[in-house]
């Protein structure tokens, strides 16, 4: 498939045997390194094999709900300690979360649907996702407690919802996540997210010790 960037606007082939199975999907220019989304011509797409890049940002007066502006950016680092996964369905939730996590100087990346979640979980490095506690979202969270040991160590998960208050260990530990956070406590979350940043960068740093990480 032939590619071109939307920012240095070189042209490069993607070999069929290694795109994804979906219908859109990132790839980094190895030119200018810009990540590039792109869509599978359809039938009423442009002619021949050439997929055309859309712009990541949106057009001059447009505006983006926060789910839409995370899916845009996408953008994150190969640095998987700067990245989070936000799986939020609740716009005003996810509003309060996602700019809390952008103070503490995370890329994020916003999805809607558990397609669009298991997509990023499997592509991209990640150390945190927060996740609302919905049936929607239940296949993230099956997928992020089917790890090994060592690598879901690596993941930590915040789980918001209705069913405990914040901080609840039983509960954390019934839905096997690293912390639960109520939605009723949403405008306290300027002050919650950062302290369950804080107990799990306390649960992490034994084994960080332990591989000399640290």
């Amino acid at each position: 498939m032939q590619i071109r960037c939307d920012s240095c606007r070189k042209e490069f082939n993607l070999p069929e045997e290694k795109l994804p199975n979906t219908s859109r999907f990132r790839v980094k220019c190895p030119s200018c390194g810009n990540r590039i989304e792109v869509e599978r011509p359809g039938d009423s797409g442009p002619s021949g094999e050439e997929a055309v890049s859309r712009e990541q940002s949106p057009s001059a007066g447009q505006s983006l709900s926060p789910a839409e502006e995370g899916r845009a950016y996408l953008d994150l680092s190969p640095n998987k300690e700067e990245n989070a996964l936000l799986f939020i369905l609740d716009e005003d939730l996810l509003l309060k979360v996602r700019q809390q996590l952008k103070k503490e100087g995370y890329r994020l990346a916003v999805v809607s649907t558990s397609g669009e979640a298991l997509q990023v979980f499997y592509s991209s490095p990640l150390s945190l996702i927060v996740v609302e506690d919905k049936e929607e979202c239940a296949p993230l969270l099956q997928k992020i407690h089917s790890q090994p040991g060592y690598a879901r160590r690596e993941i930590n998960c915040i789980l918001v919802g209705d069913q405990a208050q914040s901080f609840d260990n039983k509960q954390a530990f019934f839905q096997k996540v690293n912390t639960y956070l109520s939605r009723s406590d949403g405008d306290k979350f300027e002050v919650l997210l950062p302290q369950a940043l804080g107990k799990y960068r306390q649960f992490i740093h034994p084994w960080l010790v332990a591989r000399g990480e640290v």
